[in-house]
């Protein structure tokens, strides 16, 4: 899976999750609901498989800290 819109627009959406990743985790939350208004950036998010895309070491970030958090939710608003 490649974004093949504009790679700034994913990226700022990227980068925004990951910030709210490490606020929760700053904060000592154990649990977080991440919704966003992009459905494919949350897909990009909850993927299990690897990303080949240019941005996919931001992707396999966000998903390293989730796995830190006792339950995450993403989904699509």
């Amino acid at each position: 899976m490649k974004p093949s819109s504009n790679n700034l627009d994913f990226a700022i959406f990227f980068i925004s999750c990951r910030k709210a990743l490490e606020f929760a985790i700053d904060a000592s939350f154990s649990e977080l609901v991440n919704e966003g208004d992009n459905a494919n950036v949350m897909k990009f998010i909850s993927s299990t498989g690897v990303n080949q895309s240019r941005l996919g070491h931001i992707i396999e970030d966000i998903q390293s800290l989730a796995h830190g958090l006792r339950w995450v939710n993403v989904s699509a608003v």
